[in-house]
């Protein structure tokens, strides 16, 4: 199971208060139109295209980071990102303020690492599954291990145990059966 924490507060995205409609920004074709939202927030942002691509590559959902806006650093993690159907170009994003001592609830994806017996079948039951956490105790993702296992068998949540993620409800992630 990996357990890095997600959270880099040492990284500091660089967004701008946007006053033009999204469009507008869009138009430009230099700067994507964005939202920053929270508790008793909402601020309407862009940021240079370039920067916002590497940004993403890097902090994907579930990674928290900081964005200073007119001098006040917020704690934030992307909660969507949309693209375009066909050109699959960034139209606009939004991110979530993040308070880091109350809980949060998030979706943390579910991986497989390693090779199961020869013959076995390995499924993914749930590619993500919904959790409660504090934001320093976010991880990117579920690593299941599922080396050496020969006997068709479940991972289930209430096999699992990470520190500080309580899962909403207890379920199977990866079913692995054997061909016999």
């Amino acid at each position: 199971m990996k357990t890095n924490s997600a959270f880099d507060n040492s990284f500091v995205l660089p967004v701008e208060t946007r006053t033009i409609h999204a469009n507008c920004v869009r138009n430009e074709k230099i700067n994507i139109p964005g939202i920053l939202y929270g508790k008793d927030i909402n601020i309407k942002i862009h940021i240079n295209s370039k920067i916002l691509s590497k940004t993403i590559n890097k902090y994907i959902y579930n990674t928290l980071f900081n964005v200073n806006i007119n001098n006040k650093i917020y704690d934030v993690m992307f909660a969507q990102i949309q693209r375009h159907p066909v050109k699959d170009t960034i139209l606009h994003f939004d991110l979530r303020v993040v308070d880091i001592h109350e809980l949060i609830e998030v979706k943390i994806p579910v991986v497989t690492i390693g090779q199961s017996a020869p013959g076995a079948i390995t499924s993914v039951i749930d590619y993500s599954i919904p959790v409660r956490c504090a934001p320093k105790d976010l991880i990117p993702q579920i690593e299941c291990d599922i080396t050496g296992i020969k006997d068709t068998s479940f991972i289930n949540t209430q096999n699992i145990k990470l520190n500080g993620i309580h899962f909403k409800k207890h379920q199977n992630l990866v079913s692995i059966k054997i061909k016999k």
